[in-house]
């Protein structure tokens, strides 16, 4: 028979083979689940919990961190309102009947975001002479003789660069002696940079004929010379070879500017 003392190594032995082999599932266990979140087997639930929480707090930061990104403008913005108030003849000689067309030229990191970039105003007649109580000045020139269109303006643009800042082109015309559409003259304006209200004296231009028979033949047919775009005032392409005459007409144009995000692309608006 044997005895105590031969009897509890074996107890003891068995006893820690099965622990073993629990510790050994636990484990196991443990490693699958590990394996099937994508990680490599831990030894223990502290471990494991311990990797969640890094992965959590990674994740979190990762979100912060695009959204932070997102939240940065990706461009600035123009906006332009007012309007194209009214003419006048530095001559004296204006003629009745005179409307005006616009458009904007700028460059190719520009949009139109808002607005309309193309205008044409109503047909409008010189009003009645006021006296000289009643009259203002109009660039040192009695505004009896202007012509209102008070012809409203409203753009907004975007952009990533200054490149290309949009100009303000003005064409006028009217009619002539017999009563034919003929143009009286362009225009352009660089839209200020400065935010604010600004008001602006357009003297407007036309081209014309290098030769004197031409140009009288011209005006006995109506067929005065004409740009084929407008925009081309405000670019330099073929300006150097084209003949340009002063015209009578002179534009004024009232703007209000406001500059969104300007800042934020290191760019500083111009100084009053």
């Amino acid at each position: 028979m044997a005895s105590p003392s031969d009897v509890r190594p074996s107890l003891v032995k068995a006893e820690s083979s099965s622990s073993s082999r629990e510790l050994r599932s636990r484990v196991s266990s443990v490693g699958d689940r590990n394996n099937c979140d994508g990680g490599a087997a831990l030894s223990s639930n502290g471990h494991l919990q311990m990797r969640n929480h890094w992965s959590s707090s990674t994740t979190t930061h990762n979100q912060y961190h695009a959204s932070s990104l997102s939240s940065q403008p990706t461009s600035f913005f123009l906006m332009v309102t007012g309007q194209i108030e009214s003419a006048i003849s530095s001559t004296g000689s204006l003629n009745d009947h005179l409307y005006c067309r616009y458009s904007f030229s700028y460059g190719a990191d520009w949009e139109v975001v808002h607005g309309v970039s193309v205008g044409l105003s109503q047909i409008g007649r010189r009003g009645m002479r006021l006296g000289n109580n009643g009259g203002g000045a109009f660039m040192g020139h009695d505004d009896g003789n202007a012509i209102a269109w008070n012809f409203p303006i409203e753009i907004s643009f975007q952009s990533t660069s200054p490149h290309g800042w949009p100009r303000l082109v003005v064409s006028v015309y009217g009619l002539d002696f017999m009563g034919r559409d003929v143009v009286r003259g362009y225009a352009s304006l660089l839209l200020p940079a400065r935010p604010g209200g600004h008001t602006r004296y357009l003297k407007t231009y036309r081209p014309v004929s290098g030769s004197k028979f031409v140009r009288a033949v011209n005006w006995l047919m109506g067929t005065s010379p004409e740009y084929y775009d407008s925009k081309m005032v405000a670019r330099g392409e073929g300006r150097a070879v084209t003949r340009v005459v002063s015209g009578d007409t002179t534009v004024k144009v009232n703007l209000m500017v406001t500059i969104k995000d300007f800042p934020t692309f290191s760019y500083v608006s111009s100084a009053p």
